[in-house]
């Protein structure tokens, strides 16, 4: 249904929107693996140096620049799991920004302002909705923080190392309540767009 429209679609621009969202995908992955080549091909020397030069110990040194080859090990996997599993990028990344602004209104509100924009949160709820997994992976990650922080706690490490956990488990928090304010407008969309 790529280059045909159904008489009966409420995206009449269905295909532009799907070629605009795929080719905002490729951008968005070119940039990731920039990031996750280039941060630790330019971070590496850098630790080095500064574990030659006295201002870190060779072992914290070490411990920096396999950390940063950990995170972009770990930055691929992801990204190669969401490509994976969402090989369809977003409709709704295809579309402008007010049409963006309109579709998260109607999800908020339960009020589309025409058939195009119930189209699009529908379609975006569902996609929501499919993508439970995230609720738990973050959820799991907030705990692995929580648990990390009352150890930093416990072990009386430095104020700063301290904070950073704290930190940590704030924005954990803030995404795990996103995701599942996210979820709750979804289906309360999808349950009031049924009854209507």
């Amino acid at each position: 249904m790529d280059g045909v429209v159904a008489a009966d679609d409420a995206i009449p621009d269905r295909a532009e929107l799907t070629r605009t969202a795929a080719r905002r995908s490729r951008n968005g992955r070119f940039i990731a693996t920039i990031v996750l080549v280039v941060l630790p091909l330019v971070l590496t020397p850098m630790a080095l140096m500064a574990g030659s030069s006295g201002s870190l110990s060779s072992r914290e040194a070490v411990g920096l620049v396999g950390m940063l080859w950990v995170v972009a090990a770990l930055g691929a996997v992801v990204a190669w799991g969401i490509h994976r599993l969402r090989p369809r990028p977003p409709l709704l990344a295809g579309t402008s920004r007010t049409t963006r602004r309109a579709v998260q209104q109607a999800l908020r509100t339960g009020q589309p302002h025409d058939a195009r924009i119930d189209a699009l949160a529908r379609e975006a709820a569902q996609r929501t909705l499919r993508g439970s997994w995230l609720l738990w992976l973050y959820s799991g990650l907030l705990a692995l923080n929580v648990a990390l922080l009352v150890l930093r706690i416990a072990d009386q490490d430095e104020a700063w190392k301290t904070a950073l956990a704290a930190a940590n488990v704030v924005l954990w928090a803030a995404l795990v309540a996103l995701v599942w304010v996210t979820r709750r407008r979804s289906a309360r969309y999808l349950r009031q767009r049924q009854q209507s």
